[in-house]
This record gives C-alpha cells, structure tokens and sequence, in this order.
C-alpha cells in the first residue's frame, strides 16, 4: 500500500512538474502572442494613419487639380480674347493705315497738279521759299518768290523776303494769320505777281 502511495506520489509530481513547465511555455508563448498582437495592432494603426494621409494628400492633390484646370481654362480664355482684340486692333490699323495710304497718294497726286498748275516749287530752311514761273507770258522763266516762317511761339507767319517786292504782300500775311488759309494765300500771292508782270510789262514800254 505504502509503495502504491509513493508511486502515485512520484506520478503526480512528475505531472505537475510537466504541467508547470508547459504552463510556464504556454505564458511564455502567450506573452509572445501578446507582443506580436500588440506589434501588429501598432503596424496596424501605423499604416491607417499613413493610409489616412494619402487619403487627404490625394484629395488635396485632386484639389489643386482642379483649381489649376480653372485657372488654366481661364488663361485660355483671356488668351483667346486677347488675340482677338490684337486680331481687332491690327485690322484697324490696317484699315486706317490703308485708308492714310489713299489720302497720302491723293494729297501727292493733288500737290503735283497743283505744282504744275501754277509752276510753283518750295525750298525748305528755316523758311518756306515758294518759287514761281510762267507768271510772265513774255517771259516765262521768269522767277518770282517769296518766303515765309512760322514763329511757333506765337503761332504766326512772317514775310521773309519777296522778289519782287508788293505792297499787297502785308496784307496777304495778315489774312494768312487770321484765317490760316496757306494754299489760298500762295494763290493771292500768285495772282499779285502776275499783277505785277503786268505792270512791269507797260513800265517797261
């Protein structure tokens, strides 16, 4: 009976020292377990947090997107509409610039009919010298002139010189002052010479 007893003594210390050390495993195995889990749960959270970032980053980035496809539209926009005032503004220039083309050509074909009409030519100084001939019939080269210049300051036409000299030559360059009428002035003055070719012509005899 004392040998059955020590026997199941040895038995059951044999087991309980099996149970201790595989408890002690187990605990240790859990321990493990518990830091895994909480590595895990700390990855876990970890990449939730940088998930959430490129969340936010993502629609920050579909954000500026759009606001840089607005701002780009309307870049194109203004683009658009600045060629075309440019486009708008060029034809008028040109438009303008053509329009000038005809008065230049017409005033340049107008001055030559003129000139040739009262065999008139100028000479540019600080004075104007208008130089006619075929005033005198008898004798057409003949050259009669005059010169004036304008005083800026005053805004204000002088007599120069006048070959040959006329009374009337005064009061044409009052009138010229008064009414600023030059192309009506050179034709009295023309006329003032044939006047005085005239005159020459009966002194003369």
């Amino acid at each position: 009976m004392c040998r059955l007893f020590q026997c199941d003594a040895i038995i059951l210390k044999k087991y309980c020292t099996f149970v201790a050390e595989n408890a002690k495993e187990v605990m240790d195995r859990f321990k493990t377990l518990d830091a895994e889990d909480h590595f895990i749960r700390k990855v876990r959270d970890t990449q939730q947090e940088e998930l959430l970032k490129c969340e936010q980053q993502t629609n920050e980035i579909y954000k500026n997107l759009e606001d840089l496809h607005e701002h780009t539209s309307k870049l194109f926009q203004l683009k658009a509409d600045r060629e075309a005032l440019i486009s708008k503004c060029m034809s008028d220039i040109t438009d303008k610039l053509n329009h000038r083309k005809q008065k230049v050509k017409a005033l340049h074909e107008a001055t030559g009919w003129y000139k040739r009409l009262l065999s008139l030519r100028c000479e540019y100084s600080d004075a104007v010298k208008f130089i006619f001939t075929n005033v005198d019939p008898r004798d057409p080269d003949r050259v009669f002139s005059f010169s004036i210049r304008l005083d800026k300051s005053t805004s204000s036409w002088t007599m120069v010189e006048c070959k040959p000299r006329m009374e009337a030559a005064a009061s044409f360059v009052e009138s010229l002052n008064k009414n600023n009428e030059l192309s009506r002035f050179v034709r009295s003055m023309r006329r003032e010479f044939e006047v005085v070719a005239v005159r020459s012509r009966y002194l003369v005899k």
